[in-house]
């Protein structure tokens, strides 16, 4: 409660006016004030004077009216109300207020003019902290997330399920950063949520939640069989960008090939020892059926069972051995030495590389 006076400019008339703080609304940040303006004085009365005016003013709000009459040696109670008062984004209120009284009547027994101004501070009303999120970027098993408040945060927090649950990031002491939730599902919707605690009100705010899908697994694209001696293009589908890969072809789980791999197509070769290996394997067969297998980080996989086809190439030949087909090579030799030899075949007058 404050309360400021100021006397009648001819015969000291008391005029006073108090103000109170009623209560509060926190969720609103105001304060609900009151005020009442009264005038005493023991002697000189009057009567009839509409020209003798008041102006109050509260916070910036103004009330006018007449005091036309007054009984000396009682306590006239001009004016009451009530306002609600606004608080600053922190919380905090400094409360001006003011009265004028001017006395036009022209008349000796009157009050005569009078004014006094004054100030109180409201009570602090703690404050939520605005929070604000928003992707940063984003992979396939992680997601960051940038923060920002109106307020300095001694307490982060995350939810990955719109506030069910909560985990603790630290204390940023800061009004704004980033974090990265980690060992996330691939190809999965999250509802994000940051929770932010105001250091000056220890009170917690949050923020909207944002749908975030992590990106898919890197993934083999349009890959349903490898040709045996020929150049195979392997397409990879891989939106997170992880990189590098690992590639592996498996026949009755046992690797015999494997890859590293760093960008989205490769052009898988045999090397001569891998071919002479799943060469061995076909037996009586033109293909075999194989796994293949894409990992990432060694965690996440992608697999297909496709067949290997044999095509063969241009160091071998197909020989049939007692109703079996076998793999033989072709070589010569020179001066008592075998070399391995290149097939040819005339096609239209032209040579070519046979396989």
């Amino acid at each position: 409660m404050a309360s400021i006076t100021g006397y009648g400019s001819k015969h000291s008339h008391e005029f006073t006016l108090t103000v109170n703080e009623d209560s509060t609304s926190q969720s609103g940040n105001y304060s609900v004030v009151s005020f009442t303006f009264t005038l005493y004085k023991s002697s000189y009365s009057w009567s009839g004077w509409n020209s003798i005016t008041y102006s109050i003013n509260i916070n910036g709000t103004a009330y006018t009216g007449t005091i036309p009459s007054y009984s000396a040696g009682s306590t006239l109670t001009i004016k009451t109300g009530s306002l609600q008062v606004p608080h600053e984004n922190d919380g905090t209120k400094l409360l001006y207020f003011s009265f004028s009284v001017t006395d036009n009547s022209g008349q000796s027994y009157t009050c005569g003019n009078a004014s006094a101004s004054g100030s109180m501070y409201l009570t602090n009303i703690p404050r939520y902290p605005a929070a604000f999120q928003s992707l940063r970027a984003k992979t396939d098993t992680s997601i960051q997330m940038n923060w920002s408040s109106d307020k300095t945060i001694d307490a982060l927090y995350y939810s990955i399920n719109g506030g069910t649950t909560w985990n603790y990031i630290g204390n940023p002491n800061a009004a704004g950063g980033f974090y990265t939730i980690s060992n996330l599902v691939p190809n999965t919707t999250y509802s994000i949520v940051t929770r932010m605690k105001s250091r000056d009100s220890q009170l917690y705010g949050n923020s909207a939640a944002n749908s975030i899908q992590t990106y898919d697994i890197a993934r083999l694209q349009d890959l349903t069989e490898i040709i045996h001696g020929d150049n195979n293009e392997i397409k990879i589908n891989n939106p997170g960008n992880r990189y590098p890969l690992s590639l592996s072809v498996l026949i009755n789980q046992v690797e015999v090939i494997t890859r590293s791999i760093s960008s989205s197509t490769y052009n898988l070769v045999f090397s001569v020892a891998e071919a002479d290996q799943i060469y061995a394997l076909y037996g009586n067969s033109q293909e075999i059926s194989s796994t293949v297998i894409l990992t990432a980080d060694g965690q996440y996989t992608d697999e297909l069972t496709i067949p290997i086809k044999y095509n063969g190439n241009q160091r071998t030949i197909k020989v049939d051995i007692e109703g079996a087909i076998k793999r033989g090579k072709v070589s010569y030799n020179k001066q008592g030495s075998w070399k391995r030899a290149t097939t040819w075949t005339n096609v239209q007058g032209t040579w070519k590389r046979g396989k």
